[in-house]
């Protein structure tokens, strides 16, 4: 009895807690956030284990920039936020995802926007393999200082 009662307690504890090793990034949920307080830290993570995530509903908010690969002169779309890397290795870039827009107007450069879509390997010609979200929806963002 004293072990089919332990039994139950820990079927009760992982249904209603989950597995404690599971932190926000590997939560699957419909829509997996990437928030601006940690933003950094899960794009990091998405970038070093691409394979858990490609095929993932993602969301998150940048700037608008958009561009041309210099190998092909193909125009692409970035939305991105600027970088400070810790520790004050001098590593500041823009990070982000190259975004495809199906049918989703662009819009001007550096404008606040929040997309979602799903995130996909691409093959781009003398590029390579990029990671880039296929655009279910983009936003702009009208006051990004009440966001920040």
């Amino acid at each position: 009895m004293k072990i089919f009662l332990i039994a139950v307690l820990a079927v009760l504890y992982i249904g209603l807690f989950g597995c404690s090793g599971q932190d926000e990034a590997d939560a699957y949920d419909d829509i997996y956030v990437i928030t601006n307080r940690f933003f950094s830290q899960q794009m990091r993570n998405i970038f070093n284990e691409p394979g858990r995530h490609i095929g993932r509903t993602i969301q998150y908010r940048g700037v608008f920039i958009s561009q041309a690969w210099d190998t092909t002169g193909e125009s692409f779309y970035f939305v991105a936020q600027f970088h400070y890397d810790c520790c004050g290795r001098g590593m500041e870039d823009f990070v982000g995802f190259v975004v495809y827009l199906n049918d989703i107007p662009s819009v001007s450069d550096f404008v606040w926007v929040e997309v979602t879509g799903v995130l996909e390997d691409y093959y781009a010609a003398g590029v390579g393999m990029v990671l880039r979200v296929n655009a279910i929806s983009m936003e702009v963002l009208e006051d990004p200082a009440l966001w920040i």
